[in-house]
């Protein structure tokens, strides 16, 4: 039996435990579908993992999940930046946090309709 940090309250958790005894975090799934709420608000995801944005307005998919491609310094003023590529958007959180979670079990290239044929033959041959 090996013990393994919970990931949201960092207490000590059985690997056997089906859920955190402290904080009840499911430990035994890939990922939690559903998202965890404290304060009437979502708790953050976990660093690298991605982001999940409700948009403004009346739309038929309101949430917009991201992932960050890569951080470059904005020569102006000298700090850090973020660049980020739209996974997908998506009529629900809970919709939007598995297409986060399938990135992030197996991830694809996000710009694939920006390929050129020679590039599709190059990864194929």
């Amino acid at each position: 039996m090996a013990l393994l940090k919970c990931p949201e309250c960092r207490h000590d958790v059985s690997d056997k435990a089906q859920s955190c005894p402290n904080c009840g975090y499911p430990m035994n799934m890939p990922s939690s579908t559903k998202p965890r709420i404290r304060n009437g608000k979502p708790t953050k995801l976990p660093n690298g993992y991605g982001t999940i944005y409700k948009m403004s307005g009346r739309r038929s998919k309101p949430y917009r999940a991201m992932k960050t491609d890569k951080w470059i310094i904005d020569p102006v003023t000298g700090k850090s930046k973020q660049i980020r590529s739209t996974i997908g958007y998506y009529q629900s959180r809970e919709d939007a946090m598995i297409a986060l979670a399938n990135y992030n079990e197996n991830p694809y290239d996000i710009k694939a309709d920006s390929i050129t044929f020679s590039e599709v033959y190059e990864k194929w041959s």
